[in-house]
């Protein structure tokens, strides 16, 4: 199950936490603010209150400069923190095949938002050839090569089924697509509705340009036009840098960066943020801040807590860098060699930390964990690293 559509499922179901939890606090933020949604809805109350200084515009469709193809939009716009800008480096519709090829940049931006943004999210898949950017609880942008990725986003509100109180049967949306355009250009249009009176969720699929294609997909109280208004603040011209809010001083030889994954938070003092590495031997290790992880346990016996329940509360039993930590690890038969690890802390120089290996050892983790360097000011990306390893 991918991020988003869990995030979907999440939102419209009374769910158990998750087997394994990693609650960031952009978790919190997006709670806090589907909260003040349902609160405002159920009020009967139009407008919700701004997590980030708002302002009254009529957007512009700034990613090819000429109107959007739908419904016009005057809504309540919110900023979206920004990456620092890649100066020098062409957006997506200037050149399609370089989006989703660098997991240090994103080819797009999304200034402005119609949905209060409590957090922002910036991440990339070079293996898809995609780049996404998530904007407070209820935007979600993906520009990709291929159609796949951009289609799953834009589609996302059709493939949740929830589940009401007191029932085990699921229910699904009601689901429709329909034709549009956006600057001229063929579209989909999808809606997805709930017979509880939850959200609607919307998106919409379409190609800018050959060989580019953008999904988006928003939750809104208020129909189309947020949406709308969230295509016309798209850019397409504007590529930035994505940087997280942490450094390595050392790192096992040979391994190259994966992916990162970069959380900016205006109402909460943190967000999510991670980046990870791999050789060509197949070893792996990711560092994450800003969320908290439990190791968990399994059932021995009928009657004993399901598979993956939360081990209870964290209990350190390392010390590393003047850090108490709680160590973890799997091993993998027939060998019993450990083929997994993890250092897990609530509190690592003020943050919640989680440094997971694959293929390394304990005191290769240790060595990786102790060159760690955590960022003062965790809201401000201007002043994260350019580079997350120095040698």
């Amino acid at each position: 199950m991918n991020d988003l559509h869990e995030l979907i499922e999440r939102a419209l179901a009374d769910q158990p936490p998750l087997s394994i939890t990693r609650e960031t606090a952009l978790d919190a933020g997006r709670r806090a603010l589907r909260r003040r949604r349902r609160a405002a809805a159920a009020m009967g109350i139009a407008a919700v209150a701004a997590v980030a200084a708002g302002v009254v515009a009529v957007p512009q469709m700034r990613g090819t400069e000429t109107p959007v193809g739908g419904p016009s939009a005057t809504v309540d716009t919110y900023e979206v923190p920004q990456m620092p800008a890649a100066d020098g480096v062409p957006g997506a519709a200037d050149q399609p095949s370089a989006v989703g090829t660098d997991p240090h940049l994103v080819h797009f931006s999304v200034p402005t938002a119609a949905w209060p943004v409590g957090d922002v999210s910036y991440s990339t898949n070079t293996g898809a050839g995609a780049e996404t950017i998530g904007a407070g609880s209820g935007l979600t942008v993906t520009v990709s090569r291929s159609r796949g990725p951009a289609e799953d986003t834009a589609n996302s509100g059709s493939k949740v089924s929830m589940i009401p109180a007191g029932s085990s049967s699921p229910v699904p949306p009601h689901t429709t697509s329909t034709p549009t355009t956006v600057d001229g250009n063929p579209a989909t249009l999808y809606a997805a509705t709930f017979p509880d009176g939850k959200f609607p969720y919307f998106g919409v699929l379409w190609q800018p340009v050959d060989g580019l294609w953008v999904g988006m997909f928003a939750a809104t109280e208020h129909g189309e036009t947020e949406l709308w208004a969230n295509v016309a603040a798209l850019r397409l011209d504007q590529a930035q840098r994505i940087v997280v809010p942490f450094q390595l001083t050392w790192a096992p030889a040979n391994v190259r960066l994966a992916g990162l994954q970069a959380g900016i938070s205006t109402d909460q003092p943190y967000a999510f943020s991670s980046a990870n590495w791999g050789d060509d031997r197949g070893n792996t290790f990711t560092v994450s801040v800003g969320g908290t992880s439990r190791p968990v346990t399994s059932p021995r016996s009928p009657g004993d807590p399901a598979v993956g329940a939360p081990s209870g509360p964290l209990q350190p039993n390392r010390t590393v860098a003047g850090h108490k930590v709680l160590w973890t690890e799997r091993r993998c038969p027939p060998t019993q060699t450990v083929c997994e690890g993890s250092f897990t802390s609530d509190d690592y120089d003020g943050v919640p930390l989680d440094l997971t290996v694959t293929g390394y050892d304990e005191a290769t983790a240790s060595q990786i964990l102790t060159g760690l360097a955590i960022s003062k000011d965790m809201k401000d990306p201007s002043t994260w690293p350019a580079e997350q390893i120095v040698r």
